[in-house]
């Protein structure tokens, strides 16, 4: 929800698109060999659409012309979101990442550090408990021409 809050916030009422992903794992963890079968991949791949459906449309439902696309792929994280990079022409990646001790860090699969040495454009990372506020009044500082908006 923090991610879909600093792209809209980031869009703004430019007539950007943007293109909401969410991927489903059909591996559990880092065991390769244990694959979910194919009925609960498409669960869940049409619960993620509905769950952003409706995320999207909260956020977005003020927004006449908001050009937002909603996809669901599944395969591994990082290989689907530099493939949809790259086959959309995206000038911005957006991630959210979440927070998670060292000793989690270093066994899990590293999707950010791989999407951010290997994309097409420019990635921005969001840790979890980001506040949008900031950002706003960051991009008002910016659009005043000064980094501080004096």
């Amino acid at each position: 929800l923090e991610t879909l809050r600093y792209a809209k916030t980031l869009v703004g009422k430019s007539g950007m698109v943007v293109d909401v992903l969410h991927v489903v794992q059909p591996s559990v963890g880092r065991n390769e060999a244990v694959m979910l079968g194919p009925g609960l991949i498409r669960t869940m791949i049409e619960g993620a659409r509905h769950e952003l459906k409706k995320l999207v449309g909260s956020l977005w439902a003020n927004e006449a012309k908001a050009l937002v696309s909603i996809r669901v792929r599944e395969g591994r994280a990082d290989e689907v979101i530099l493939h949809e990079a790259g086959s959309t022409n995206a000038s911005l990646i957006i991630m959210g990442m979440r927070n998670r001790s060292w000793l989690s860090g270093l066994l899990r699969h590293h999707t950010v550090k791989r999407v951010l040495q290997s994309a097409p454009c420019p990635v921005l990372v969001l840790r979890s408990g980001v506040n949008v506020l900031k950002l706003n009044l960051a991009l008002d500082g910016l659009a005043n021409g000064s980094p501080s908006g004096k």
